[in-house]
């Protein structure tokens, strides 16, 4: 259990450590070469139209580039908290599932209640960030109408 922690914890802050310097110089001249990128233009307005939801489970995936997916999402408007919970419960169901199936991947293939375990506990937590988005999107929204 320490060791899930210390993983998940490292994981989460390097990500979003990254996020955040890519934010502060995303609008620095040099940086416009890769922003207007074709692929980045379009991965950054996808981030923009869908929000959370594909973000948290591209996330959710050992094998997804997750250097470039926190740069590019540094580029896009979404918010930080929307980001950072995207990232704590994404990062959190991934390092889960690559030590649940660690433990003994042979009885994952032959018991579908671990896949059906791992499938259960992704979608809930997607429902938990979902609402999590609401909010903090209503909140900010509050906030630029005063």
């Amino acid at each position: 259990m320490l060791g899930f922690i210390i993983t998940w914890a490292g994981t989460v802050s390097g990500s979003y450590i990254v996020f955040l310097i890519f934010r502060l110089i995303s609008k620095k001249p040099f940086m416009k070469r890769i922003v207007e990128q074709p692929r980045v233009v379009r991965f950054i307005q996808w981030i923009d139209e869908h929000g959370f939801g594909p973000l948290f489970i591209l996330l959710c995936f050992p094998f997804t580039p997750g250097a470039l997916v926190n740069m590019v999402s540094a580029f896009s408007n979404i918010s930080k908290q929307v980001y950072l919970i995207a990232l704590i419960l994404s990062k959190a169901i991934m390092i889960f599932t690559l030590s649940f199936i660690g433990a003994d991947i042979n009885s994952f293939f032959a018991s579908p209640k671990k896949s059906i375990i791992v499938v259960v506990i992704i979608f809930i937590l997607w429902l938990v960030g979902k609402g999590l988005e609401k909010y903090f999107d209503k909140r900010l929204k509050n906030r630029s109408q005063k």
